[in-house]
């Protein structure tokens, strides 16, 4: 229901209603969440996923796609195919290399590390000979547009590099669904980052997910709902339950409301949340400064 919800207001959000209801369609029907990747970084063809109808005709003139927050860079390949504007595994090669681009954002990103986070959601004309990176160019620049002036200065009060602050914020657009409660979500893990320093574990769901990949059974990339058993078993340092402090890289591409709010996040205490319903219905929150406050909430909205 969440991931439901989640879809419709971003779909809501750009305004696309036809390109919507295709993309809920294929939610449903599975074939928005059919990959050939794993986070690991191994592929298979793109031809090993059918839906994608084979090879792509080139196009006869200019063609607009949408790329929607929280998408990871696979599904952003599988959007670029879908809509028949860019072969997909050419594009996520690109990506995954993270190589071919530079841009002043990129400035301090880690050596050998993706594009992931950086691929700004956005409406997006892409031209007959448009190539993987020129459109990631454009995603940048779409960013650069959109970001306070002073963005690096603002990651650095908040302690973190401006590729931490991509980061943080990538795993704020998977955790938030309303607007309002992005800089409490992301007041929740910097306080746990500066309390605990370099022992936090930040125990982010959605980084979970990430390590998981491409979930062939059940026909997805972001595993829902992920066993108590899952959050200890899944080996990889994406796993904030087991690796403290923030994780490699950022797991999906923000937007530029969860950006800001790691720039400036509300000023709280708070250390847990918990979804206000069951299945996270609604996608409210309740927070809490302490543990003991958190089991509270727990107790009250679940009964345990």
């Amino acid at each position: 229901m969440r991931a439901i919800f989640w879809l419709l207001k971003f779909v809501v959000q750009a305004g696309v209603v036809l390109v919507g209801i295709l993309l809920i369609i294929q939610l449903f029907t599975g074939g928005f969440n059919r990959g050939v990747f794993s986070a690991g970084g191994s592929s298979r063809q793109w031809s090993d996923w059918p839906a994608a109808g084979g090879e792509l005709q080139p196009l006869s003139g200019p063609a607009a796609v949408t790329i929607f927050a929280g998408w990871r860079q696979e599904q952003v390949a599988q959007s670029l195919h879908l809509n028949g504007v860019m072969d997909a595994n050419r594009f996520y090669r690109v990506s995954k290399q993270g190589v071919g681009v530079n841009h002043p954002l990129l400035a301090d990103r880690p050596p050998g590390q993706s594009f992931e986070g950086y691929l700004f959601p956005g409406t997006y004309t892409i031209q007959p000979d448009t190539t993987p990176a020129q459109l990631i160019t454009m995603m940048l620049d779409n960013m650069a547009r959109q970001l306070p002036p002073d963005a690096v200065e603002l990651a650095r009060r908040q302690g973190l590099t401006f590729y931490q602050a991509i980061t943080l914020a990538s795993i704020v657009e998977r955790e938030a669904v309303l607007d309002s409660e992005r800089p409490l979500i992301a007041s929740v893990y910097l306080n746990r980052l500066r309390s605990d320093g370099d022992a936090a574990l930040l125990q982010a769901d959605p980084t979970v997910q990430y390590a998981m990949g491409y979930q062939k059974a059940a026909n997805q990339w972001w595993k829902s709902p992920v066993s108590l058993e899952e959050y200890s078993a899944v080996d990889s340092p994406y796993n904030t339950y087991l690796h403290p402090g923030l994780p490699p890289g950022p797991i999906a591409s923000p937007g530029i409301k969860s950006i800001n709010a790691v720039l400036y996040p509300a000023s709280t205490n708070y250390r847990f949340f918990v979804c206000r319903w069951p299945g996270c219905e609604g996608g409210e929150h309740v927070f809490a400064a302490t543990y003991d406050e958190h089991l509270q909430n727990v107790a009250a909205y679940y009964g345990n």
